[in-house]
């Protein structure tokens, strides 16, 4: 019966020895660094934590003032984290490297995966700049892999009607709306000239997607980084502010055969309540909008107040965004 017993638990044993063997080889090829961006893109945020090791070449297609770039090889794009591997203690690569890292420049990259706050990213250890050459060509995207977040770290081409310009830290942030919702493109100072005079021109953007996002990793919004002025080209040039077409307060967003598109409107009221830089409101009869301007000049109350602007329906009524006004007097004068 020993004997029989013994026999009986080999087959377990072996199977059990065969396991533990299988499961060292698979930590000796998971140990191979990655080569390809796409399959650091194709980790989970579980996996891409694990810190495997990373080996990738490609071209640089955006970079920012502090060091942090985008970068593509012929599988996708990614972002490549220099300043949290520095902060970390990662980075053991040459700092004057960094300096010299551009867009169109080819690199090479060791370092390690990491989730990242929406999309998996690499931590370098070092990165070696090699020779310039010819940015990848973008890829006209259609726009709901645009919003969905799918086309993050590619260079991309995106049309949209520019409604807003607001200076920002790195340069100059369009603010532009789709038939889908709004995006972002964000451009170095010098790479856009005259940007007050792109509102409510069509344009076509051509850049890096990445996104915004929240705390829960979820994309909140997509956004274009752009590093040239060649990457931004006028569709449509802008029409004057108040040559917008002109309607009544109650209808800024109601049915219309022809659609007004994603372009200024105007409207014209009495104004209620003003604060300056932020919002006005503005009432005709039983009606009334909100106004919302970036504008730090004064709107009396109970003066006539013509505004242009874009349309937003993010509320239960419809409001003005990034709208001029300008004041044309008492009401109860313009109205005898």
């Amino acid at each position: 019966m020993l004997e029989i017993s013994r026999t009986s638990v080999r087959g377990p044993v072996l199977i059990l020895a065969l396991a533990f063997a299988g499961f060292g080889l698979s930590r000796t090829v998971a140990a191979e660094p990655t080569t390809r961006i796409a399959d650091v893109r194709g980790l989970s945020r579980e996996e891409a934590a694990q810190g495997s090791p990373v080996s990738v070449s490609g071209v640089v297609t955006w970079r920012s003032a502090d060091g942090q770039f985008m970068v593509q090889d012929e599988s996708a794009g990614i972002w490549v984290g220099v300043t949290r591997a520095r902060k970390s203690g990662l980075w053991v690569g040459d700092n004057d490297a960094v300096d010299a890292i551009r867009p169109g420049r080819r690199v090479e990259i060791d370092g390690v995966t990491d989730p990242g706050g929406y999309a998996p990213v690499i931590l370098p250890r070092s990165v070696l700049v090699r020779e310039e050459q010819a940015l990848p060509p973008a890829q006209r995207i259609t726009l709901p892999q645009f919003f969905s977040g799918t086309a993050d770290g590619l260079r991309v081409e995106v049309g949209g009607i520019v409604q807003g310009v607001q200076r920002v830290e790195s340069g100059w942030m369009l603010n532009l709306r789709t038939d889908l919702g709004l995006f972002t493109a964000e451009f170095p100072t010098e790479a856009l000239r005259a940007p007050d005079e792109l509102i409510n021109a069509a344009v076509r953007v051509t850049g890096v997607a990445v996104s915004r996002f929240n705390t829960r990793g979820e994309i909140t919004m997509p956004r274009i980084f752009v590093s040239r002025t060649d990457d931004l080209a006028v569709a449509v040039p802008a029409t004057a502010a108040f040559a917008a077409p002109l309607v009544p307060l109650d209808r800024i967003a109601a049915f219309r055969p022809t659609a007004l598109g994603p372009h200024r409107v105007r409207v014209r009221g009495t104004v209620t309540f003003a604060l300056p830089g932020k919002f006005i409101y503005l009432q005709d009869g039983n009606s009334a909008v909100r106004v919302e301007t970036r504008a730090t000049e004064g709107f009396a109350a109970g003066h006539l107040v013509e505004a242009s602007g874009f349309v937003d329906l993010s509320r239960n009524i419809g409001t003005l965004t990034e709208a001029l006004g300008r004041s044309m007097g008492p009401a109860c004068y313009m109205l005898r």
